[in-house]
This record gives structure tokens, C-alpha cells and sequence, in this order.
């Protein structure tokens, strides 16, 4: 499959379906454990995107290694028992908070020469939904319904936007093509209802950085 062209479905799809009782556990627990959402990627967004790391063995986010549970996921019990539930090759797993009036610009990951290898993906678990958040890829905006397992490849152009809020907040898992998430692609399609196309740009725009 090529990285640079293809068909949406080959960008994001919807994989498969969450219980709705585990699924409200796991959002009871992401919005009652203390945390403190972390900011970063500042070139790559307007403000309001924070991240918490659930699992990450070097701190490197991008670095190939085995990652352990971090103090907070120790402290999320139920998180940590869907995380062994998909049984996914975890390269890392985080929490990602997009508040209201929030843009991640596009861009593409897993761009570094030594990366390029292996196949990976992403995998979007939607804990608090909103109607004005949206995954910008492939000339659409997609809306991540709650209730489903998404993946996206994060080699293709990607962005991402809330209009209005509340704030969305997404269990973000990158991981490794394995037997494992070939059993979660078995069901994979693309709801028309979460597609909306956009339209052509009508100019080039420079950026400078």
C-alpha cells in the first residue's frame, strides 16, 4: 500500500466496535483520575491539544522499544484492561485532549529514514466525543463516532480540528502490523454518515516557518 497516495479507506477506517459498559468505565476513569495534561508539538498545532503517556518505555516518541505502564495508567485499571483486551503490538499508548477552538495542523508521521521499515499504525478510541471535532485526511473530515475502535496510517497527511467543543479526548494507541490488529481490521469500513468532503482549495498557501 503506498504512504503517499490511496484511497480514504486506506487512511482511516472504523475497525470495530467498543462494549458500551467498559467503554463508560474507561471514561468515568479518564475524567476522575488527577492528571495534568502535558502540551507539545507547538509547530504543529493553534493551542488546546495535551497529551498524557499511558504507556512509553524511553520517553522517545518515536524511539522502537517495549513500553511499560506509566504511573498513571497504573492508576487506571480499567484503561489498562482494554489496552490487554485489543492485545495490540503497543509502540506507545497516550490520552489526547483537543479543547474548543483547537487545530493540529497536518502533517505526516514516521517520516525519519530509520522508521520507514516497519509498518505501523494508529489506533483512535474516542472517550469523549464532540459533533465539532474532526480527523482532517484525504480531502475529508471525518467525525471518530464514540462507541468504535478507528485506525488511521500516519504516514498519510493528517490533521485535525474541534470547531466548537467541548473538549474531545482520544485513547491513542501507535502500533505495529500484527496479527493482532489484522483480527481488528477484519470488520473495518468507513460510515458514510461520519464523512463530509472538503472543498478544494481555491489558492496555494506558503507557509514560512
Amino acid at each position: 500500500m503506498s504512504t503517499t497516495t490511496g484511497d480514504l479507506v486506506d487512511q482511516v477506517t472504523c475497525a470495530d466496535a467498543i462494549d458500551p459498559t467498559l467503554l463508560e468505565r474507561v471514561r468515568h476513569e479518564v475524567l476522575t483520575v488527577p492528571h495534568d495534561w502535558v502540551s507539545g508539538y507547538s509547530r504543529c498545532q493553534s493551542g488546546g491539544w495535551g497529551t498524557l503517556s499511558l504507556l512509553n518505555d524511553t520517553g522517545d516518541a518515536i524511539g522502537d522499544a517495549t513500553p511499560v505502564p506509566t504511573d498513571l495508567l497504573e492508576r487506571m485499571p480499567t484503561t489498562r484492561a482494554l489496552l490487554g483486551e485489543l492485545g495490540l503490538g503497543y509502540m506507545w499508548a497516550r490520552l489526547a485532549l483537543l479543547g474548543p477552538a483547537s487545530y493540529l495542523w497536518e502533517h505526516r508521521d514516521y517520516q525519519e529514514r530509520e522508521l520507514t521499515d516497519v509498518e505501523r499504525h494508529r489506533v483512535h478510541v474516542p472517550i469523549v466525543a464532540t459533533s465539532s471535532a474532526f480527523l482532517v485526511v484525504g480531502g475529508s473530515a471525518v467525525h471518530l463516532e464514540a462507541g468504535y475502535v478507528w485506525r488511521l496510517t500516519p504516514t498519510f497527511v493528517h490533521g485535525a480540528c474541534n470547531a466548537y467543543g467541548p473538549a474531545r479526548i482520544h485513547l491513542i494507541l501507535d502500533c505495529y502490523a500484527d496479527t493482532a490488529l489484522e483480527r481488528l481490521r477484519g470488520g473495518e469500513r468507513l460510515p458514510d454518515r461520519c464523512v463530509s468532503r472538503l472543498p478544494a482549495a481555491d489558492r496555494d498557501v506558503t507557509v514560512v516557518d
